[in-house]
């Protein structure tokens, strides 16, 4: 309004009634035409189904792309952006070996609207989810526990898109631990030498650890038994550092060494990763003191490794090694019982298993009912604060 009185007063003194009326028209016109872009952009950015191409090859809006060939009887599972420490496993990974291997794992993005399943890593899950297509299944995979996993699976756009989980937790639909304790056959125990071993072992205890001032206050009870007994620390935490690959460096230090750390980060149930595994490696003689969730027995053979759970303080701990440190006899009993038995398959093995395993649910002749609340899911894990500090002893 303020411009039509603006051109009504520029006419009225300069120009004629007739200039007027056009002027106002091409107003008119040149608001109408403002207003009708905002619908069009407004439209266009409501949430749509991607243009995407099909298995013929045949454009839906895009340029024409090429899409790996397979057949109707066959089903692709999708990870979606692949976390780094994954990338050199997913290369090496077929279902070959499974007991329904008629699936193919892809890590393309523009294959989302054909995949069966798709893969997202709970740590990597981008702010806005992609579009969820029909009978798809999305599958929720983490490793670490909930005190270190960013909390976006919480977003309303993911919160509720998950239909399958695949963790450490025993109770996911497909479980995925860190590796699998098995006794050995007996014509494959090779008996230990055990005044070699022993007299190479020139130290007591250390700890590898990088992730400084963890949830599960570790480093405090660390800090205790230094108080007792002598500790080397390794890595970004302590003073001294090993370069070379990670078991590699278990299996040197095995040589001088009688015990190591075993600390996990967070006290959660089931949550025991590759630090106590690494224990039931070849040629690493050395038994692990374990500190996490209780119910390591179900995973690992009592006699093996020493929990703390067992001692009521850090000092009591401390008085059972030094115990263990000056008797041979009882220290090569653990050695013994461990050689019994084998971490029988590494982590990027169990991720092949455990793609295994879903291929074995996507092949079911329909998608599950079951929608799984994501958020509730995770705060369910059975975590704690630790109470074997209280006391400053």
């Amino acid at each position: 309004m303020m411009k039509i009185r603006i051109c009504r007063t520029f006419v009225l003194k300069f120009g004629s009634q007739r200039t007027l009326k056009i002027i106002a028209v091409l107003i008119l016109f040149s608001t109408l035409g403002f207003h009708l872009t905002r619908m069009n952009i407004a439209e266009n950015t409501q949430l749509k189904e991607p243009r995407n191409i099909d298995k013929d090859g045949k454009d839906y809006g895009g340029k024409r792309q090429v899409i790996p060939s397979y057949s109707e009887n066959e089903n692709l599972i999708l990870i979606y952006k692949t976390p780094s420490w994954l990338l050199k496993t997913t290369k090496s990974s077929n279902f070959i070996q499974c007991e329904i291997s008629n699936c193919i794992l892809t890590e393309d993005t523009k294959l989302l609207r054909f995949s069966k399943a798709v893969i997202f890593h709970g740590r990597f899950l981008p702010e806005d989810a992609p579009f969820k297509y029909e009978n798809q299944f999305w599958v929720f995979l983490e490793l670490e526990s909930p005190y270190y996993t960013p909390l976006n699976y919480s977003y309303p756009q993911w919160r509720k898109s998950f239909d399958l989980t695949m963790t450490y937790r025993s109770d996911s639909d497909i479980f995925y631990p860190y590796g699998r304790i098995v006794k050995k056959e007996n014509n494959t125990i090779v008996p230990l030498n055990h005044i070699e071993i022993m007299s190479k072992k020139e130290k007591m205890a250390f700890w590898m650890v990088s992730h400084c001032g963890a949830i599960s206050e570790r480093d405090e009870y660390a800090k205790r038994l230094q108080q007792y007994i002598p500790v080397d620390i390794y890595g970004k935490c302590g003073t001294l550092s090993c370069t070379k690959n990670i078991l590699k460096c278990y299996m040197e230090l095995s040589n001088i060494y009688k015990f190591y750390f075993a600390f996990e980060n967070s006290l959660c149930e089931d949550y025991y990763t590759e630090k106590i595994y690494f224990s039931y490696y070849k040629d690493v003689n050395m038994i692990a003191i374990v500190r996490g969730a209780s119910g390591y027995s179900k995973y690992f053979p009592p006699g093996t490794y020493i929990d703390t759970a067992d001692f009521k303080h850090p000092k009591d701990l401390a008085n059972f090694l030094l115990d263990l440190n000056s008797d041979d006899e009882k220290y090569l009993a653990y050695l013994k019982r461990k050689n019994e038995y084998k971490n029988s398959i590494t982590l990027a093995e169990m991720f092949k298993k455990s793609l295994c395993d879903l291929c074995r649910i996507v092949n079911k002749k329909s998608k599950t009912s079951k929608q799984i609340d994501i958020k509730e899911w995770i705060l369910e894990s059975k975590c704690y604060q630790a109470t074997d500090l209280n006391d400053g002893i």
